[in-house]
């Protein structure tokens, strides 16, 4: 008898599965009860299973090799085929987690290029049969925002678990608005002495010529919109009319996911305005997400980068969305798999800048008080992107910049991630320094440092939905520089190749920047702040961009690889 109760409890533990873990609730939202009706069972959901990819350490080394200038594998980026090769979990844990979705009625699923996730479209009610959860009502204590969500433990077979890392799309919430710190236009349009705008981003940062992107080759730069924020191409239209009417093609050639022109927002006004000024010519995408899950979106967007029927990708993506809270705002293994598919990206030659967060040094961000810790923007963190901090004039509309006053320049360092190895130096430097630190216990000095440049980031003309304003933020600089970097990619595709992961070469190449050496990200001025000083630190990151320098250096790199193969 006692063996057959055994047996039985065997066979239940194998009938439950293993178990993934909850979902913890974000600071700022509380479960409520739910209205008569408001839980819809039938409500779309976008989920993605992030599958677990075999060779990662073999990927890393790949990694660090193709984006160091000074190996002799740098710029050699993998494609499609040797991607899928490297890292696809195989034939038999895609048939074991197919063969479960299918089992339970989910017939309807894309298998990403590289063979590491699946996504498909369901609802609330198959979540639910899925993966054992349940729904229910959630608030936001400040903005009385409401959605349905399902956080708790999820339970799915063991055969299934082994080759399952992240799921996602069910569980994640929005991320609490930041209003951009705007004012009203007094002067005329497109004034110099008053905002900022195409013409003196070209003054300030020398860029005095566009290089065309080579014959044969194809470049694409893109940027990241969620949380409700939408492009209005007429507005994209009237901002190159007014401001620099030979801009071209000033428009949006593709859209990944639902755009709604008739609800432009102001962060997606400002990047496509910025991305295209600084990255002129140069096609643009849209990577769009509608579903007001930050961190589910977030895993989403790295299938969908490759996701392309011919295969195509952009070669730069900005992104001026992130988090300063602690916690962490994302899962632990979300944050981990979204820091690989990063690095993935870097490998298959993708820079992805992404800015530092509008919340100075993190001693308090949109979620409230971090507890007497000082917390550096997610994803800017991911060591595999290039994050992007702000600065303004320190008289009128030109001359030496500092970080900004407006608002506090997101900088710091990760309690997430280690510090690379392309940026110990300049850390080391600037601890060397010992110039007014926080307190040590508030952060993290072995980890990794954001920014890595800065750009201009304060009153920026924009217009958005047909109204002209000046805009502040870090989601100003961030594309700014992103279209900065597709304009070196230009001068790279004329040795076939594209910068990729772009830091090592930043930090090799100090005298492309303006070093930043005044003003603070201490928004509190109670000491738990950086200050800015000679050389890289954390309120400015290496500087702002003399772009003419940073070409001249990609010009070298070129010259190098010609004598390589012998071209000319």
């Amino acid at each position: 008898m006692r063996c057959l109760l055994l047996v039985a409890v065997l066979l239940a533990a194998v009938a439950l599965g293993a178990t993934l873990p909850a979902t913890p609730l974000p600071r700022g939202w509380v479960k409520v009860a739910a209205k008569p009706g408001e839980v819809r069972m039938d409500a779309k959901v976008s989920m993605t299973l992030a599958l677990r990819r075999r060779n990662m350490d073999k990927l890393d080394k790949i990694f660090w090799e193709v984006s160091d200038p000074n190996h002799e594998n740098y710029g050699n980026h993998l494609k499609h085929d040797e991607m899928r090769d490297l890292i696809s979990p195989g034939p038999a844990a895609l048939t074991t987690v197919t063969n479960w979705l299918e089992a339970n009625g989910i017939t309807q699923y894309s298998i990403a290029r590289h063979e590491d996730s699946i996504a498909f479209e369901t609802t609330a009610d198959k979540v639910e049969q899925l993966l054992g959860v349940k729904y229910a009502m959630y608030e936001n204590e400040k903005t009385k925002q409401r959605v349905q969500k399902a956080l708790g433990q999820m339970v799915v077979p063991d055969a299934v678990a082994q080759h399952v890392e992240v799921v996602a799309g069910h569980r994640g919430f929005p991320l609490p608005s930041l209003q951009k710190k705007q004012k009203k236009v007094q002067r005329p349009l497109g004034s110099p002495e008053t905002n900022v705008t195409p013409a003196l981003l070209y003054s300030v940062y020398n860029m005095s010529y566009f290089p065309t992107t080579p014959a044969g080759q194809t470049n694409i730069q893109s940027f990241f919109q969620a949380q409700g924020q939408y492009v209005d191409p007429q507005d994209l239209t009237t901002f190159c009319q007014a401001l620099d009417p030979t801009l071209a093609p000033c428009q949006i050639t593709k859209y990944v996911g639902t755009n709604i022109g008739t609800e432009a927002g102001i962060e997606s006004s400002l990047d496509s305005e910025y991305i295209t000024a600084t990255g002129r010519g140069t096609t643009t995408w849209v990577w769009s997400y509608s579903n007001f899950d930050f961190c589910g979106d977030l895993i989403r967007w790295g299938q969908d980068v490759f996701a392309q029927a011919n295969g195509s990708y952009p070669w730069v993506i900005s992104m001026s969305y992130g988090a300063q809270a602690l916690p962490n705002y994302c899962l632990g293994p979300d944050v981990d798999r979204l820091s690989k598919d990063v690095q993935k990206m870097g490998v298959m030659g993708i820079t992805v800048v992404i800015a530092s967060g509008d919340n100075g040094s993190g001693e308090d961000s949109r979620m409230g008080y971090n507890y007497g810790l000082l917390g550096a923007s997610m994803p800017a963190t991911i060591p595999y992107c290039t994050s992007v901090g702000s600065t303004t004039f320190i008289n009128g509309n030109s001359g030496p910049e500092m970080a900004t006053q407006d608002f506090g320049s997101g900088g710091g360092f990760s309690f997430d991630y280690g510090q690379p190895p392309y940026q110990k130096a300049a850390v080391a430097a600037f601890f060397a320094q010992n110039y007014k630190l926080p307190p040590y216990l508030s952060y993290n000095a072995s980890g990794r440092g954001t920014p890595d440049v800065s750009a201009l980031g304060d009153n920026f003309y924009i217009i958005s939905q047909g109204f002209w304003e000046g805009v502040s933020g870090t989601s100003c600089s961030t594309p700014t520089f992103a279209g900065m970097v597709s304009m070196l990619n230009n001068i790279r595709l004329q040795a076939g190749k594209t910068m990729g992961f772009i830091n090592p070469f930043l930090y090799q190449n100090p005298q492309g920047f303006n070093d930043i050496t005044s003003g603070n990200n201490d928004v509190n001025a109670d000491g738990y702040g950086w200050y800015a000083v000679p050389g890289w630190d954390p309120v400015s990151g290496l500087g702002t961009p003399n772009w003419g320098r940073l070409a001249d250096a990609v010009k070298r790199l070129n010259e190098r690889d010609f004598k390589k193969t012998g071209k000319n």
